[in-house]
């Protein structure tokens, strides 16, 4: 996975399009990358993503269906019923 890394770097680099698929990007608010969330966040604004939301989840770490199985259950349930809707 990690030997993949520059070759998703380049062809990520080309990818450019409008995308509607909607996206959350979350982390356990006591996760080593919450602080990053934000900014992967953006760079998929950038790249053409136009329903990108993100979160903390609280008192969840890294593994987070583990740490607040309850809490992810309830953010797949709000942002996808959401577009569920609109595709009826």
């Amino acid at each position: 996975m990690y030997r993949a890394f520059s070759a998703n770097e380049q062809f990520n680099a080309t990818q450019d399009g409008r995308n509607d698929v909607p996206i959350y990007v979350g982390s356990g608010e006591r996760s080593p990358f919450a602080k990053v969330v934000p900014k992967i966040a953006e760079g998929l604004r950038t790249r053409g993503f136009i329903h990108v939301e993100s979160g903390m989840i609280p008192g969840g770490v890294h593994y987070l269906i583990e740490d607040q199985p309850e809490t992810v259950a309830e953010l797949i349930e709000r942002y996808a019923s959401r577009y569920l809707d609109r595709s009826r």
